[in-house]
């Protein structure tokens, strides 16, 4: 992409909330698109607010950048009235391979003064830029994600606190097939977490739900294609025994991510299990109800649910187990 050359103005007309709005034909390229909106804009359904809304006479701040920013790289979180820039100069250049866009800054949006300025690790290769995520940013939680190429920081504008370097947790070992396995090719805000796709790797999640970002390892596990793509299951907690489970799937046509919830609502799990039994075609979990457990069961090569017959209910795991693979051979 395109870099625009040391110390330019950001000069935008228009303000909108969320990280994924469309654009006007006025705009500015420094700033992402869903940033350049007449109107304001309920949040998507992925992002939902329940955040009172505060300071809607602010205008997008016209700050003195110092360095080379990509396109893209300049977010404004409106709520804090931050700038969060990445950009590039002299600091980070390579001998070799040139502008190595690393530089976090942090603008106050009224005065523009410069609050917060770090220079992030290398990630794998100087010429890998860091780059600010298209949909991570909602108004509840403020985190602005920092993507390189396969860790991610998360920046707090409510807190202006930047988190450590966070990378995707999976259950299995994976393997690199090439150059490019392990890249972030997408991450994107879901309630209080980050769910994201990496290359021959599968999907991830991070937990903001805490005071520290976290990254959430799968409870488990299916090897759709051997090396190169798996689907996997998180339980996201809610409350003290209670679960919610989603099964992102990413698709690679569209380049979306499709993130389901296998519940209505949270239920009382049983997640006790041996590693061992969590990567395979079919799960089995247990609701706890009043008098006993509910097993529920799982295909994780369709990633649904599997309704069980009332008189398959009520067998032991193993015969369930064989109950499914015969339903499915």
């Amino acid at each position: 992409m395109k870099a625009i050359q040391s110390f330019f103005f950001l000069s935008i007309f228009s303000l909108f909330l969320s990280c994924d709005g469309d654009g006007t034909s006025n705009h500015n390229p420094n700033v992402p698109d869903s940033q350049n909106s007449n109107t304001i804009s309920e949040p998507a359904d992925n992002q939902t607010d329940t955040a009172p809304i505060t300071n809607t006479t602010l205008e997008v701040p016209k700050c003195e950048v110092a360095g080379t920013v990509l396109d893209g790289n300049v977010f404004w979180a409106k709520e804090a009235n931050l700038l969060v820039c990445v950009a590039a100069n002299e600091e980070t250049k390579d001998a070799e391979l040139g502008d190595s866009h690393r530089i976090l800054e942090i603008y106050d949006g009224s005065t523009c003064e410069l609050i917060e300025k770090k220079i992030l690790p290398i990630n794998v290769s100087p010429d890998f830029a860091y780059k600010i995520a298209d949909i991570t940013y909602n108004n509840l939680n403020q985190i602005v994600a920092i993507v390189g190429f396969n860790s991610v920081y998360c920046y707090n504008a409510k807190t202006q606190i930047l988190s450590e370097s966070l990378t995707p947790q999976f259950l299995n070992e994976r393997f690199v097939e090439d150059a490019q396995s392990g890249r972030i090719d997408h991450i994107e805000v879901w309630e209080n977490y980050l769910i994201g796709y990496a290359q021959d790797m599968g999907t991830f999640v991070f937990d903001l739900t805490g005071n520290t970002p976290k990254s959430l390892e799968p409870f488990a596990e299916f090897e759709i294609s051997e090396g190169e793509l798996y689907n996997s299951m998180f339980l996201l907690k809610s409350g003290e025994n209670a679960y919610q489970i989603i099964l992102p799937q990413f698709d690679f046509d569209s380049e979306k991510l499709s993130i389901e919830s296998l519940f209505k609502e949270p239920k009382n799990l049983d997640t006790e299990m041996n590693k061992r039994y969590r990567n395979n075609r079919f799960i089995i979990l247990k609701e706890n109800t009043t008098n006993d457990q509910t097993p529920i069961a799982v295909d994780m090569k369709t990633m649904q649910k599997v309704d069980l017959p009332v008189d398959i209910l009520k067998k032991k795991n193993t015969e369930i187990l064989e109950w499914l693979k015969a339903q499915n051979q």
